[in-house]
C-alpha cells in the first residue's frame, strides 16, 4: 500500500503527490468512463490510500 506520507500531506493542505505533473484526480465515475471509452469493463474496483486498484477486462 501507499505510504502514509501522502495522506498526511493532503490532510495538512500540502501537495500530496510525488509526481509534479499530476493533473487529474480520478474519481470512480471518471475512471469507469475512461475504461468504457477504452472498451474495457471493470471487474474489480477499490481505492487504497487514494490510489485506484482495479481489474479490467475487454468488453464483451
Amino acid at each position: 500500500e501507499r505510504h502514509l506520507q501522502a495522506a498526511l500531506k493532503k490532510e495538512l493542505g500540502l501537495f500530496p503527490y510525488t509526481d509534479d505533473t499530476h493533473e487529474l484526480e480520478y474519481s470512480k465515475d471518471i475512471f469507469y468512463a475512461e475504461m468504457k471509452q477504452a472498451s474495457l469493463e471493470v471487474e474489480h474496483f477499490e481505492i487504497r490510500w487514494a490510489d485506484i486498484w482495479a481489474e479490467c477486462v475487454p468488453a464483451k
